[in-house]
């Protein structure tokens, strides 16, 4: 199965996106760390977990949210990866220092 449609990528999209409507468009980071935080006490499993707090990462950086950019940061073998992600990763992290 390939990446694009691994449950817990689509999953990770899916609830994300569901998050940013309730949230709104702009969602400030300290709302961001907030769902993070809340994630990791939902007791979800290995890979579900990595994907959902890669997704919200993902708004965190101000990246795009898509199944490639999910599975880059996840990175996990047997979910599978691309070989780079759709954004340039050493831009955004230059941003952020």
């Amino acid at each position: 199965m390939p990446y694009q449609n691994h449950p817990a990528i689509v999953a990770a999209l899916q609830q994300t996106n569901d998050w940013i409507k309730i949230e709104g468009d702009n969602v400030p980071s300290p709302s961001v760390a907030r769902e993070m935080i809340r994630v990791t006490r939902d007791g979800l499993k290995q890979p579900e977990l990595a994907c959902r707090i890669a997704a919200l990462s993902l708004l965190l950086m101000k990246e795009e949210l898509n199944t490639d950019n999910i599975a880059w940061i996840v990175r996990d073998g047997e979910i599978g990866f691309p070989e780079i992600p759709t954004f340039n990763f050493l831009k955004s992290v230059n941003r952020t220092i």
